[in-house]
């Protein structure tokens, strides 16, 4: 859970907010505006109404907030508010490879134990995710490494 939610879901954020950057120079499709940023923390923040107590904490303005957010923050910004979110904002295939994993999330964080059908589906969605990220955002580029 926290290698996901502590370092690939936060770096996939810094991917679409420009803090994490293949060069200074470098302006990917996939970054997104200023002001759709703002527009997003926003919402994602007055969402918080819709969702119990203890998950509220968990949907502060991610735009502001992003860099204080916790493991369970990401995963609760992962599992329930990305689809929403990033639909429409986001290329499409950014927007396929971050359901990937998603995907994968639901079936593995669960209370109880995982199967091993959702465990070989889970399997299949991080190879996708990966696979597409290796394709289209690192691209296979020595000037991409840091990504």
């Amino acid at each position: 859970m926290h290698l996901l939610c502590c370092t690939v879901v936060p770096n996939l954020w810094g991917l679409l907010s420009g803090k994490l950057r293949a060069g200074t120079d470098v302006v990917d499709d996939y970054l997104l505006s200023a002001a759709v940023r703002a527009e997003m923390g926003k919402q994602y923040k007055a969402a918080a109404r819709t969702v119990p107590v203890l998950q509220a904490r968990s949907m502060r303005n991610i735009n502001k907030h992003s860099g204080s957010f916790k493991a369970v923050d990401w995963m609760f910004f992962l599992l329930s508010g990305a689809e929403a979110l990033l639909y429409g904002r986001v290329p499409e295939y950014f927007y396929q490879m971050i359901m990937c994993l998603c995907r994968a999330g639901r079936l593995l964080f669960t209370p109880d134990q995982i199967s091993k059908a959702n465990l070989l589906k889970a399997d299949d969605e991080l190879k996708k995710f990966l696979s597409a990220y290796y394709e289209e955002v690192y691209r296979g580029e020595l000037s991409r490494v840091r990504l």
